[in-house]
């Protein structure tokens, strides 16, 4: 996981947002939270996100609006994403 911290030294502006759903067997939520806490990545750019659902998490019509709504803001670049 440490490989995208000399990447993320190297670019100031790259950021990460990882998405998954609330209720994926395969990708949790919990594994993403945990990869960011171990890894060297700066905190104030990367961002976790979870939503109604399980892998699919966008089969759920909220859940894909509030995921595209998130993604907007991130490619935008909107503080605190």
């Amino acid at each position: 996981m440490d490989s995208l911290a000399r990447p993320m030294r190297r670019a100031p502006a790259m950021r990460l947002l990882i998405c998954t759903g609330l209720f994926d067997l395969t990708t949790t939520i919990g594994a993403a939270r945990h990869a960011v806490r171990q890894s060297a990545w700066p905190r104030e750019r990367v961002r976790t996100a979870g939503y109604a659902g399980g892998h699919m998490m966008y089969s759920v019509e909220a859940s894909l609006r509030e995921l595209s709504g998130d993604l907007r803001d991130f490619v935008k670049g909107t503080p605190g994403t």
